[in-house]
């Protein structure tokens, strides 16, 4: 009879204060980590947001992660492993590689694996450097795109697993779309035939909203009778207000702020579209797709492994409004087009993107180790 493998205690550095994409796929893997018998721990800066969210559920410690007390995190991080008996630390974002770094000069039994989750070069000075480090023993890169940027840095291949984000298809399933379209339209004062648009993440530079608002515009213009309906907040948020006045989108664009019911309002929308300038991998995507909305998606890093233009999506170039425009024309007339690759779309996003498969990746990674 063989001897079962030992639980495996893994640390997850964390060390966004904001709750996004990244920190929902750290819950997702902690979860399913203590699913199959495993010890997750969470170290995060003590006004975050996956500290509020998680602390209580895992054995967690608050640890401030700017880079001017990387010193003292390290020390008390380092009594944090030694009392609980971590040797295996996974870093989710650059200060957290930082972090993971000290901890394993500290201790060189310690294994360090580094979650990368975002698609543009490795360009800062001291950066190269950073990840060509021996103390790193395994990149996880969560698309093949940015496995490719990784390459590109001189980090050697077999440094470099690709484990791909998931999301949960679950809460997506018992949610009515032809009721939460009429929900939707009555909020917004619409009628029954106006097609709906629509996004929800970060209203920041890197989703490219300014160009869909541009869009927006070339498409009021062409005389189609759409809606485009915006969830989120963020930085850029005064900005777009006032370029919706500037373009007279007044009656053609509306921006609901924060919400907490995602699948409802998902599933409202008839055209999800996300037109980012970079995106690593795109978890808002993988969300849109099991909803069941067709895809408008920019041909940029991740999101072609989940759209393939023509058979489950449009892809069309970042930062060219009048491409974008074209794409949501040719959606809003074409009903059968919009259905066909809707249904593609989920199917391959249920077949190749699930929860369980991210979460036995990143075992294995760890149990590599």
């Amino acid at each position: 009879m063989t001897d079962q493998p030992k639980p495996l205690k893994v640390l997850h550095l964390a060390s966004e204060k904001t709750w996004r994409g990244g920190e929902n796929q750290i819950r997702l893997l902690m979860e399913g980590m203590r699913a199959k018998g495993h010890e997750p721990f969470l170290a995060a800066d003590p006004d975050s947001e996956i500290l509020l969210r998680l602390g209580q559920k895992f054995p967690s410690i608050a640890v401030p992660m700017g880079r001017l007390a990387w010193i003292a995190a390290v020390v008390k991080l380092d009594r944090f492993c030694r009392r609980n008996g971590i040797t295996t630390i996974d870093a989710h974002s650059s200060k957290a590689h930082d972090l993971g770094l000290g901890l394993v000069a500290l201790d060189r039994q310690r294994k360090l694996v580094v979650h990368r989750r975002v698609d543009y070069p490795v360009g800062k000075p001291n950066a190269p450097f950073k990840y060509r480090s021996a103390m790193v023993a395994k990149y996880v890169a969560i698309s093949r795109a940015i496995a490719k940027v990784l390459e590109s840095a001189g980090i050697a291949p077999e440094r470099i697993v690709t484990v791909r984000s998931a999301v949960e298809a679950t809460p997506h399933e018992n949610v009515n779309r032809e009721e939460a379209r009429k929900a939707m339209r009555n909020l917004l004062g619409l009628k029954p035939g106006a097609l709906l648009f629509g996004n929800t993440a970060a209203l920041s530079e890197q989703k490219g909203y300014g160009y869909l608002m541009e869009a927006c515009s070339l498409l009021r213009d062409q005389g189609v009778d759409f809606h485009c309906v915006i969830a989120g907040d963020g930085p850029l948020r005064d900005r777009l207000e006032a370029q919706r006045i500037t373009l007279q989108l007044d009656h053609h664009v509306s921006f609901l702020g924060f919400i907490k019911e995602v699948p409802e309002f998902l599933a409202a929308l008839d055209v999800f579209v996300m037109p980012s300038i970079d995106e690593g991998l795109g978890t808002a995507a993988l969300d849109a797709c099991h909803s069941g909305c067709a895809m408008i998606v920019s041909d940029v890093g991740g999101l072609p492994e989940i759209i393939t233009h023509e058979q489950s999506g449009l892809l069309v170039p970042p930062r060219n409004p009048a491409a974008l425009a074209a794409a949501m024309a040719r959606m809003a007339r074409d009903p059968a087009l919009r259905e066909r690759l809707a249904l593609a779309a989920t199917a391959h996003v249920r077949k190749e993107f699930s929860v369980g498969a991210m979460v036995d990746g990143n075992l294995a990674v760890y149990q590599a180790l």
